[in-house]
């Protein structure tokens, strides 16, 4: 059986999980929400260095709830870690915490 493709092409960069867009500068979240996930990422710091590898955002993952906290860690890195070090770090934790917001961790209800 043949294979069809659609007509149109995806957009470039069209993945839900990409979190800069233009528009999502300036969004606001829940800020219980914001604070348990920045208590769930305290605890989760093994070493207590400030910083978040992959296994503590996994292990972070897995408290918050998510379904595939492996896959999620691997999604928190590609979106948050603007050095692409393997860590994130500094100014990136704000954009992690934005991340975790926007896929809706720290509420009842996630994805």
């Amino acid at each position: 059986m043949p294979l069809r493709l659609p007509f149109s092409a995806p957009k470039k960069n069209s993945h839900p999980d990409r979190m800069r867009r233009p528009n999502d500068k300036h969004k606001s979240y829940d800020a219980v929400a914001v604070l348990k996930i920045m208590k769930t990422l305290r605890e989760a710091d093994k070493d207590k260095d400030g910083c978040y590898d992959k296994e503590e955002l996994k292990s972070a993952l897995d408290q918050l709830g998510a379904y595939f906290p492996g896959w999620r860690a691997n999604r928190c890195l590609l979106n948050a870690d603007a050095d692409n070090d393997g860590v994130i770090s500094g100014d990136e934790i704000q954009a992690l915490l934005e991340y975790l917001a926007s896929r809706g961790y720290g509420n009842k209800h996630h994805y």
